[in-house]
């Protein structure tokens, strides 16, 4: 019995630490400080001292969402994305993450997606 709980406590460790390394490779221009998954909360930490909406938006739409795409189990398990300063303490959090990248895939206009994206966030 112990050995199956061991098991599965390692398996997800692993699995994080794949999906953690994916997002990290999509976000790599951006050179994030820290990403982490907490509860099915995605936090990445920027280099940033401030977050901006253009900032978040691009690594929403240009970063993660991209690597959705290709990737659909890249936001399993994920209900928010927190983008956040380099302290912690200024940001953005966007609510439903994998819907919201499914839903971005479909539309055409960068100024409705952009419009969509801000509708499902809120600051932190």
């Amino acid at each position: 019995m112990k050995r199956i709980i061991l098991f599965t406590i390692i398996t997800v460790i692993f699995s994080f630490a794949g999906q953690i390394q994916n997002i990290y490779q999509s976000l790599k221009p951006w050179a994030p400080l820290n990403i982490q998954i907490d509860k099915g909360h995605l936090i990445i930490t920027t280099k940033e001292s401030r977050v901006t909406d253009t900032i978040f938006l691009s690594m929403i739409k240009t970063g993660i969402c991209m690597d959705y795409y290709f990737n659909k189990n890249l936001l399993n398990g994920i209900k928010d994305i927190y983008i956040l300063n380099r302290f912690n303490h200024q940001g953005y959090v966007l609510d439903g993450a994998a819907d919201i990248c499914s839903a971005i895939g479909k539309m055409k206009s960068d100024n409705k997606i952009k419009w969509y994206i801000l509708s499902k966030t809120h600051l932190y």
